[in-house]
């Protein structure tokens, strides 16, 4: 998530205030829209970008893409019109055109030799694969919720639990995540009980357990979010998080360096999986 200054500044990823977005799209200044929203807007025009952050491509070596069998493919899906613009003018439409894909590359020949002898002698480049396990839709009445998840894997750092209301189309808040009051969370690995936490998760835990993972901001590099962390350098406090920014991880990795690999939970799809008993008040 974005936090205050890289929102002042990354205003082409549409970070900003609504009075920029409007411009940038319908073209048509609003009259209470600030002189300086306009100024910004008429410096980007209507473009946008979107950062193709992939750990491959910014915390190792330069890429290179003739080191690899496969190729490197990003698949970006476009929204369908009523999902981006509401008006009653049954003519609208939208285009998206002049798609362009911008990137560095190393000109100096010795330091592109430098970087190919790297990736011929062998490296090894790690990196976290984000899975989105499956969606389940839960009755707010209910007083216990549980959650099952069986999968193989190598090394889990963790699990994400995000917990959305029913929103109407646009009025949806893509960062305000629902808090449902949860008291304990009981952890069960193949069979055996509270394998994170000896009386299971407590509402006290929560926030603390995020933070070993989200509490670096944007991912830049992960070393600095280690410093990150330790500066408490996160817009997310502790009102926010519990209202409406909740979100529930329960970290699976031996500690908490986000610049370490292969040191999570493995699972082999064998016995009863993991399971996740929520409590809720």
């Amino acid at each position: 998530m974005a936090t205050k200054t890289p929102r002042c500044t990354c205003l082409c990823l549409s970070l900003q205030g609504c009075s920029v977005n409007c411009i940038q799209v319908a073209k048509t200044p609003l009259d209470e829209t600030k002189v300086s929203d306009k100024n910004v807007a008429k410096a980007l025009s209507n473009k946008f970008y979107i950062p193709l952050d992939f750990e491959i491509l910014d915390t190792d070596y330069p890429y290179h893409q003739h080191a690899f069998r496969d190729v490197l493919e990003y698949e970006l899906t476009i929204s369908k019109f009523g999902d981006v613009i509401k008006t009653s003018n049954s003519d609208a439409k939208f285009t998206i055109d002049n798609i362009t894909l911008e990137f560095e590359k190393i000109t100096n020949e010795e330091e592109a030799k430098m970087v190919r002898r790297a990736y011929n002698a062998g490296c090894s480049i790690n990196y976290d694969r984000i899975y989105r396990h499956k969606t389940v839709n839960l009755n707010k009445k209910d007083s216990i919720l549980n959650i099952d998840m069986n999968f193989a894997v190598k090394s889990l750092k963790g699990i994400l639990l995000l917990f959305k209301e029913t929103e109407t189309d646009f009025a949806k808040d893509s960062e305000k995540f629902y808090n449902p009051k949860i008291k304990k969370v009981d952890v069960t690995i193949n069979g055996r009980t509270n394998q994170l936490f000896s009386s299971g998760l407590l509402p006290h835990h929560q926030m603390e357990e995020a933070r070993k993972m989200f509490a670096g901001g944007v991912r830049k590099n992960p070393l600095c979010n280690d410093v990150n962390k330790q500066l408490h350098n996160s817009d997310i406090t502790m009102d926010k998080f519990y209202n409406d920014r909740f979100c529930l991880w329960f970290d699976f990795r031996a500690y908490d360096k986000d610049h370490h690999h292969n040191m999570g939970r493995e699972l082999r799809n064998t016995g009863d999986g993991i399971s996740l008993q929520l409590t809720k008040e």
